[in-house]
């Protein structure tokens, strides 16, 4: 392994009285070569590079001296995975030199022609003909042959009599080789009996009704046993959220021999959850202060699987006391929808703003990870100064806008993803049509992307290994525009800075200020960057860079125009909660701006 390819040990045994024995050993340990070459010659098929990663490994590499029989039959092995069936590899021979301290290990290959799919042969087929099989598992004659595409061309057979009711089918693959470099394949069938569902049954509803259980599964009687449909249904009755356990059992009755089918019972057992729940959570952070939510919920007390409960919210910025019912299935289709009446203040520096209405809202999962919403919010919206002697007080006003919204989602972790993505992007246009005395159309977006530096470790307070060493990015815009001749209100502009946004800027600090303090803008552009790592057991550092800025207009937005600050935080693991401390530094400070901010929270910032 240290290229003393030349090196030979011997031993001597002696016995010096009747309970010792010692043993000698005599290394010559010869030239230490620097440079060793590695070649085969007559690799053209499969390139050099391939071969040499076969042996990169430093106890096989060893191998080729003391043992390359061992060696050869592995590089001959990876040539006939490849089709080469007459492939051979002779026996390393090693080149010296001695005054340059180099060496070459020669490995010649014969490579051979590449086989080819000759005759296909099938055996115990009856369910499908045997241009049937051939055109699903895609075996063309004269195609290339190797050891990944028959293990291809297996799965796509079996996949075909799984869903077609023959769950017990067993194939057989084997090869023989033919004249002209082709390979002859033979595949041995015994199909089983074809599973056919004869009923389907549901227990455990007591609260929903079986028959909305019932429509979600996807199998009826006189179908063929589809696993792939068993699956789906089992997915489906989870998705309603009315059950806490599902389990789709096909029972196999008395088979018929005469016709070759086996009859299947579907059982359907289900759990329902249970009808009453609440939850509650606190917060704090060095913004907002102490804080708390509540959620008491009753399911399907009202049939069909609906849900319905109250939620309150409660913070020294917002505080919102809200009401819905949620009904999970419309027409048997799964499209959540969502109605509730609601009241919130929201506090900012310089003004409040109040509103109480209702919305309803629509949701499905058109592909896996993905959600699409779209829906009608409408509210009387109170927003005046703090200050009660203010002159810019603004009577109170509806807002009527209609929402979509399309979210993606693949994080590991909600509150302290390693891995994987989020994306969001939502629209609201409020005409007048609709109800609205302010009229505007509104965009905000956001990608948030984790990539992992490091292998997965063990992580204190449980959950399956992690990277602790995370490069992590997250980007937002906004844009807004008022329709008509109006300007976009005040509770509807975009504010920047703090601890959620740029941290060591002062809350609301980046952007457009008026006489009485921040005013927000019309659009918004921010990107954070975090690199997280350990340092010690639960305790963790995060060095960070944000960058960003608020625009008074659509027009003035620039994304290089930016404001800038960065810093370093530390994040302390429990067994309930990740605490974040960070402290922010300006970078690019102006006239009366601190020098940076400290924060402290709960959960990473994004």
């Amino acid at each position: 392994q240290k290229n003393y390819l030349q090196a030979s040990v011997g031993q001597d045994v002696s016995q010096p009285s009747p309970d010792h024995k010692e043993i000698t050993f005599h290394i010559e340990p010869g030239i230490q070569y620097g440079d060793v070459e590695l070649s085969f010659p007559g690799a053209q098929a499969i390139g050099e590079a391939a071969l040499r990663n076969l042996v990169k490994d430093p106890v096989r590499r060893a191998k080729l001296r003391d043992q390359p029989g061992e060696v050869t039959a592995v590089l001959e092995e990876y040539y006939r995975q490849h089709g080469y069936l007459d492939a051979s590899v002779a026996k390393p021979e090693f080149e010296f030199d001695e005054h340059n301290r180099s060496a070459r290990i020669v490995v010649a290959v014969e490579e051979g022609p590449a086989f080819q799919v000759g005759q296909v042969t099938f055996d115990g087929n009856k369910a499908f003909e045997r241009d049937q099989l051939l055109d699903v598992a895609f075996i063309e004659r004269g195609a290339e042959y190797n050891r990944e595409w028959m293990t291809t061309w297996l799965s796509r057979l079996e996949e075909l009599y799984w869903t077609n009711g023959y769950n017990e089918v067993a194939i057989v693959s084997g090869f023989e080789q033919g004249r002209d470099a082709t390979v002859n394949l033979r595949f041995r069938i015994q199909e089983g009996l074809q599973g056919v569902v004869e009923e389907v049954a549901v227990e455990g509803t007591h609260d929903t009704a079986s028959k909305m259980a019932r429509k979600q599964v996807k199998l009826e009687g006189g179908d063929v046993l589809n696993y792939r449909k068993t699956i789906e249904s089992r997915r489906n009755l989870y998705q309603i959220g009315a059950y806490s356990l599902v389990d789709v059992d096909p029972q196999r009755l008395t088979p018929d021999e005469v016709s070759g089918k086996v009859p299947i019972r579907m059982q359907v057992k289900v759990r329902e959850r249970k009808p009453f729940s609440a939850r509650y959570g606190a917060s704090y952070d060095t913004e907002r202060g102490p804080g708390f939510i509540t959620d008491v919920s009753m399911r399907n007390k009202l049939g069909a699987a609906r849900v319905l409960g109250g939620r309150i919210r409660y913070d020294s910025e917002f505080r919102e006391a809200r009401g819905y019912v949620t009904q999970p299935l419309l027409f048997g289709r799964h499209l959540d929808t969502t109605a509730a009446g609601y009241r919130s203040r929201e506090i900012f520096d310089t003004f409040i703003t109040d509103r109480i209405g209702f919305s309803i809202n629509q949701q499905t999962r058109p592909w896996k990870s993905n959600i699409f919403s779209y829906g009608y919010r409408f509210e009387r919206t109170d927003t005046f100064d703090k200050d009660p002697d203010s002159i810019f007080q603004v009577p109170p006003f509806n807002v009527a806008p209609l929402q979509f919204s399309w979210n993606r989602e693949s994080r590991d972790e909600f509150l302290n993803a390693t891995r994987g993505s989020f994306m969001s992007s939502a629209i609201e246009w409020a005409p007048s049509h609709l109800g609205s005395d302010v009229q505007f159309v509104k965009y905000v977006g956001q990608f948030f992307k984790y990539f992992p530096l490091s292998h997965p470790v063990e992580v204190p307070f449980g959950g399956p290994p992690r990277s602790r060493w995370v490069y992590a990015v997250g980007v937002r815009a906004g844009l807004g525009k008022g329709l008509g001749d109006q300007n976009l209100i005040r509770s509807e502009r975009f504010f920047a800075g703090g601890s959620t946004t740029l941290r060591g800027f002062e809350k609301d600090g980046v952007g457009p200020e008026g006489f009485f303090g921040p005013t927000g803008g019309d659009a918004t552009f921010i990107t954070n960057n975090e690199i997280r790592f350990p340092i010690y057991r639960w305790i963790e550092g995060v060095g960070f860079l944000d960058m960003g800025n608020v625009y008074g207009r659509v027009s003035d937005f620039n994304p290089t125009d930016l404001r800038y600050s960065s810093g370093f935080g530390l994040r302390v693991r429990t067994p309930f909660v990740l605490l974040r401390v960070d402290y922010g530094f300006i970078l690019d400070r102006k006239p009366g701006e601190p020098i940076g901010g400290f924060y402290f929270s709960i959960g990473q910032m994004f």
